[in-house]
């Protein structure tokens, strides 16, 4: 399978913090969706060469991969599955939803 690499900009969102932008490299390969921002890795990769982040599907369910501390080799694993928008219970949509629905 091919490969596809891009780089975004992130900004800063906070209004007490000093403008921050962190360059991000996002590598597509095999399916597999890569996250490296700049100056952020995992342990077992070189200096500048780790994605430390990643969305893939496994076993038919959505997850997000996340190595959130660099002296530490075991990711945190996330299973996107409960945020499916099918799995929103109708009462527990929020007010913007219920607008749109009643907007149509």
């Amino acid at each position: 399978m091919s490969q596809n690499t891009f780089t975004l900009v992130l900004e800063e969102q906070g209004p007490a913090v000093l403008p921050r932008r962190v360059p991000v490299t996002c590598l597509v390969e095999q399916g597999k969706l890569w996250i490296r921002p700049a100056g952020y890795g995992n342990k077992t990769s070189a200096s500048g060469c780790g994605y430390p982040i990643s969305l893939e599907l496994w076993q038919g369910r959505l997850r997000l991969i996340v190595f959130n501390a660099i002296c530490d080799e075991d990711p945190l694993i996330l299973d996107m599955e409960n945020a499916l928008e099918s799995a929103l219970v109708q009462d527990e949509r929020g007010p913007s939803e219920r607008a749109h629905d009643e907007s149509r």
